[in-house]
């Protein structure tokens, strides 16, 4: 049994994608849970000079690495490893036989993971070139987790 913990830059969620990625959390209750840790964005006014935004980046990067345990830590990132979902199932049950049986994973901010962030992760996951809405990326992370687990332990879930 793994525990799954996200964390998370921004609050709240609006009302369907909270449902959908509840729907998920609860789904991965029989394969140890699935917990969301928000993280409070870096102050950003639309219009902010590079310095203003790399600021921003470093706050949040702070507020992660402070809410980073001792679990195996993976980053979303878009310079990370894209995986099919066979071999995302694959490589979370070869951690969990290495002993590392809770995992966490961080989703950036607009602006991405601050440097420090990245260097603390084990991997780095991409789900492709294309830029996601922070909350739609943190139900389609619950529903690779969900899926994986139910490949590894033989549910008829994915096809």
């Amino acid at each position: 049994m793994s525990r799954f913990r996200i964390l998370s830059v921004g609050r709240g969620m609006p009302k369907h994608e909270k449902g959908l990625f509840d729907d998920y959390a609860g789904r991965m209750k029989r394969y140890g849970g699935l917990e969301l840790v928000e993280i409070a964005e870096g102050q950003r006014t639309g219009k902010e000079s590079p310095a203003t935004r790399s600021k921003a980046i470093a706050d949040e990067g702070e507020r992660i690495l402070e809410k980073m345990d001792k679990r195996l830590w993976m980053a979303l990132d878009r310079g990370g490893k894209l995986l099919d979902s066979e071999t995302l199932a694959a490589q979370l049950l070869r951690w969990q036989e290495a002993g590392d049986r809770d995992v966490g994973l961080i989703i950036g901010g607009p602006d991405g993971l601050h440097e420090r962030v990245l260097q603390g992760v084990a991997f780095k996951l991409a789900f492709g070139p294309m830029t996601f809405p922070h909350m739609l990326v943190r139900v389609m992370l619950a529903e690779q987790l969900y899926r994986a687990m139910t490949l590894q332990h033989g549910v008829p879930y994915h096809r």
